[in-house]
C-alpha cells in the first residue's frame, strides 16, 4: 500500500511539473513552477507544492515571454518581445561577423607564406641553374677558346660538354668509359672524384697553371672560383 501511494505521489508531482512554467528573474535565477494566481503587478506560483509569490518587477521573462507591470496592451507587449528577438539577433550576426574577421588575418598569413616560400623556392632553383649549369659552361667555353680546342659550343651540351674535357686535357676519349663505373654504389663516387680530379689535373696544365689548383675544382663551391680563374686568368 505505501508502495502504490509513494508511486501515486511521484505521479502526482511529475504531472505538475509537466504544466509547469520556466520563469526567470532579473537575478538570472530560474524557477519552474505552474502560475496558480496572477495579478496586475504579481503572480503567485505553486512549486512542489510550496506557494511563493514573485513581483512582476522582478521577473525578466516566464516562458521566454517579458513580464511586464501594471495594464499594457497586447500590441506592446508584442513589440517589446519583437525588440528583445532583434537585438538577440543583432548579437548572433555581430558574432557570426567577429569570427569570419579572426579567420580572414589567419588565412592571409598562410597565404603570404605559401608565396614566400615559392618564391625562396624559385630563387633557390635559378641559383642552382646559374652556378651548376650557366656559369661551368660559360667558362669550359673560354678555357676551349684559349686552348685552341673546337668545338666550344659542346660546352653547353651534357655529355658533350666531357668530350671538350677530354680534347682540352688532350686525354683519350676512352677515359670516358670509366664513368660507367659510377653506377656501382659508394665505389662509384670515388671513381667520379679521381677522374675528375685527373681531367681538370690536365685542363689546368693545358692553360699553364698549376695542376693542384685544377684537383681543386671537384671540391664543392671552390671549383667554382677554380673553374673561373681557369678560365678568364691570363
Amino acid at each position: 500500500m505505501k508502495k502504490i501511494l509513494l508511486v501515486l505521489v511521484v505521479a502526482l508531482f511529475a504531472c505538475t511539473n509537466l504544466y509547469a512554467e520556466t520563469i526567470i528573474l532579473k537575478s538570472g535565477k530560474q524557477i519552474e513552477a505552474k502560475i496558480i494566481e496572477k495579478g496586475s503587478e504579481w503572480i503567485k506560483v505553486d512549486t512542489a507544492g510550496v506557494q511563493l509569490t514573485y513581483f512582476l518587477d522582478e521577473i525578466d521573462t516566464i516562458d521566454g515571454k517579458i513580464a511586464v507591470s501594471g495594464p499594457v496592451s497586447q500590441a506592446a507587449l508584442k513589440s517589446a518581445q519583437e525588440a528583445v528577438n532583434a537585438a538577440a539577433l543583432v548579437k548572433e550576426e555581430a558574432s557570426k561577423i567577429e569570427v569570419a574577421q579572426n579567420k580572414v588575418p589567419l588565412a592571409a598569413g598562410k597565404t603570404d607564406s605559401s608565396e614566400a616560400k615559392q618564391l625562396a623556392m624559385l630563387i633557390m632553383i635559378i641559383i642552382i641553374i646559374i652556378f651548376g649549369y650557366i656559369f661551368p659552361s660559360i667558362c669550359l667555353q673560354f678555357i676551349a677558346r684559349k686552348t685552341n680546342k673546337t668545338p666550344t659550343w659542346l660546352a653547353w651540351i651534357p655529355v658533350g660538354n666531357l668530350f671538350l674535357m677530354c680534347k682540352i686535357a688532350s686525354v683519350n676519349y676512352l677515359w670516358l668509359l670509366v664513368l660507367l663505373l659510377s653506377l656501382i654504389p659508394m665505389v662509384g663516387i670515388i671513381i667520379n672524384l679521381v677522374f675528375g680530379g685527373f681531367i681538370w689535373y690536365r685542363i689546368a696544365e693545358a692553360r699553364q697553371k698549376p695542376g693542384w689548383v685544377g684537383v681543386l675544382a671537384i671540391v664543392p663551391i671552390v671549383g667554382l672560383f677554380v673553374f673561373g680563374y681557369l678560365a678568364f686568368s691570363e
